[in-house]
C-alpha cells in the first residue's frame, strides 16, 4: 500500500511540469539546455545528491548553511534552510523552513530529478523541478515551485559538489529558480535563490547584479535555523 501511495504521489508530481512558472522553464531551455550538452539521466540514478541539496550549519556565520536570494517585485531578501533525502532514484523528500523578513515557515515538499547536462570540463549538472509547501493553516499560506539546478562531480561511486575558485559553471551550483503560489489563490511572487556565499565570482541567475550588491553585506542567515 504504501508503495502504491508514494507512486500515485510520483505521477502527480511528474505530470506538473505544465504548471511550472515561465520564468523557471525559460531559465532551462536558454541559460542551461542551450549552452549545454545533454546526458541520460539514467546513468546519474545510482548516485545520492541527498548532501548536495541539503545545506547544513558547519560553524556559526556560515555561509554554505543558508540558501539566500529574492522574493517579490521588491527584490526582498529572503532565506532558506532545506535537507533533502533521496526516497526513490529520481525522487528527494525535502523539509526545512524559509524566512522572510521576520516571517519564519516550515516547509515541506519533493524535489524531482529532470534532465542531465555534462560541461567541457569535469562538472556535470542535473536540473530538477521543486514544490515546498507551507503548513497552510495560516492566510496566506502557500508553496515555491520551479526548476533547480546542481553541479557536481563524480568521486569513485560518489557525486560531490563542483566547487571551482575560478568561478566556473557557478551560475548552476544549488539555483533555484520560481515562484511562490499563494494556496487557493491566483497571486504569485518571483522567488530566485542560491546559496549565501561572498565572492568575486558567486552568480544569482537573473538577478547578478542585485546579488552581489546586496549580499556582500555581512548579515546573518542563519539565527532562524537555530
Amino acid at each position: 500500500m504504501r508503495i502504491l501511495i508514494l507512486y500515485l504521489l510520483l505521477y502527480a508530481f511528474s505530470t506538473s511540469y505544465g504548471q511550472l512558472p515561465e520564468v523557471s522553464k525559460n531559465w532551462e531551455k536558454e541559460h542551461v539546455a542551450s549552452r549545454l550538452s545533454s546526458k541520460d539521466l539514467k546513468d546519474y540514478l545510482k548516485y545520492d545528491f541527498s548532501n548536495i541539496l541539503s545545506n547544513q550549519n558547519r560553524f556559526e556565520g556560515d555561509g554554505w548553511s543558508s540558501y539566500t536570494g529574492f522574493f517579490g517585485p521588491k527584490n526582498r531578501r529572503i532565506d532558506f534552510h532545506l535537507l533533502a533525502t533521496k526516497i526513490s532514484p529520481e525522487v528527494y523528500s525535502v523539509t526545512g523552513k524559509s524566512k522572510l523578513g521576520e516571517n519564519i515557515r516550515e516547509l515541506s515538499g519533493k524535489i524531482v530529478l529532470l534532465n542531465a547536462y555534462i560541461t567541457n570540463w569535469k562538472a556535470h549538472v542535473i536540473t530538477f523541478k521543486y514544490e515546498l509547501n507551507e503548513p497552510g493553516d495560516k492566510d496566506g499560506d502557500g508553496k515555491f515551485v520551479g526548476i533547480g539546478s546542481i553541479a557536481f562531480q563524480l568521486n569513485e561511486n560518489n557525486a560531490e559538489i563542483f566547487w571551482s575558485a575560478a568561478g566556473d559553471y557557478r551560475e548552476y551550483n544549488n539555483v533555484f529558480v520560481g515562484e511562490w503560489q499563494r494556496f487557493n489563490s491566483s497571486v504569485t511572487r518571483e522567488c530566485i535563490f542560491t546559496f549565501y556565499v561572498s565572492g568575486t565570482h558567486n552568480k544569482l541567475v537573473l538577478k547578478s547584479e542585485l546579488f552581489i550588491n546586496h549580499f556582500l553585506k555581512k548579515v546573518n542567515a542563519n539565527a532562524f535555523m537555530n
